[in-house]
């Protein structure tokens, strides 16, 4: 049973590695925003104040919440819901601390919006370095 556990995190681990191993070799042209900014795709019909109280939440979540317990948060200007659920925590080599989580937008489009990703704690913040 730990064996295969082991093997997973592993896995996860060496992935997760060469991703940003392969991102830093690269130029980039556009950084992380100091807010974490999330894709637009995915926060696409929301305004500016509900993109920062999702990332607020998001940040909230990944920082205080247990795996598995979901953080709530409702928008102040219209019938927008987002959920967000960590769903495990993991180390990588170096001893950073990431959080595969699950994020939840209903009342944006007629079937809501999820996606799961992975974060990173770098600098006090949590970065998405991963989304699927």
């Amino acid at each position: 049973m730990f064996g295969s556990k082991k093997r997973e995190i592993v896995v996860c681990t060496t992935l997760l590695l060469a991703m940003l191993t392969s991102a830093c070799g690269q130029p980039q042209k556009q950084k992380l925003s100091a807010t974490n900014s999330p894709p637009a795709s995915f926060y696409d019909g929301l305004t500016e104040i509900d993109r920062e109280a999702a990332v607020a939440a998001r940040q909230q979540a990944l920082e205080s919440r247990v795996s598995q317990q979901s953080l709530e948060w409702r928008s102040a200007q219209s019938n927008i819901v987002g959920k967000v659920r960590p769903i495990r925590t993991f180390k990588i080599a170096g001893g950073q601390y990431c959080r595969e989580f699950e994020e939840r937008l209903s009342g944006v489009s007629k079937f809501g919006r999820v996606r799961q990703a992975i974060a990173c704690r770098r600098d006090g913040q949590w970065v998405v370095v991963e989304k699927s």
